[in-house]
């Protein structure tokens, strides 16, 4: 972990405004693909039924699939969040999720990806299509 790795005043202010700060690089993209590729493996070796349809999912143990637990830990995501925090007040999971989404499904993002991740041309965060960040704003 990153010890060092704190967020500046403006993605405090813009995570206490929006409820999430976007944080270029938070999980590097050599990470998500490693993880991407593990996925795959999992989704390969134990496929979701032939009737399925909407989210399959796989709960691992961390250490099994380091690769999916080094989303969170193998760069500074984790770190980042515990400075909001404090330093020592967050665990590790010791248990992953991946998440299939089966069509028909309408949505994006038709492939792995990390919620929110990457933003979208307007600010909010990727892969929500579906949630209207106005209507949230307004209501909250």
């Amino acid at each position: 972990m990153l010890d060092d790795v704190r967020l500046d005043r403006g993605q405090v202010a813009e995570f206490a405004e929006r409820g999430f700060p976007l944080i270029p690089q938070a999980v590097p993209q050599e990470l998500v693909a490693a993880g991407s590729r593990v996925i795959d493996r999992l989704a390969e070796r134990y496929p979701p039924g032939p009737d399925v349809r909407g989210p399959h999912n796989y709960f691992p143990a961390a250490e099994r699939v380091p690769a999916l637990a080094a989303l969170l830990t193998g760069g500074p995501a984790f770190a980042l969040a515990e400075s909001l925090t404090g330093p020592g007040t967050l665990e590790v999971p010791g248990q992953v999720q991946a998440v299939l989404t089966i069509p028909p499904f309408p949505h994006r993002p038709g492939m792995h990806h990390i919620d929110g991740f990457p933003a979208e041309p307007d600010g909010r965060p990727g892969t929500f299509p579906w949630l209207d960040y106005d209507t949230v704003r307004a209501t909250t």
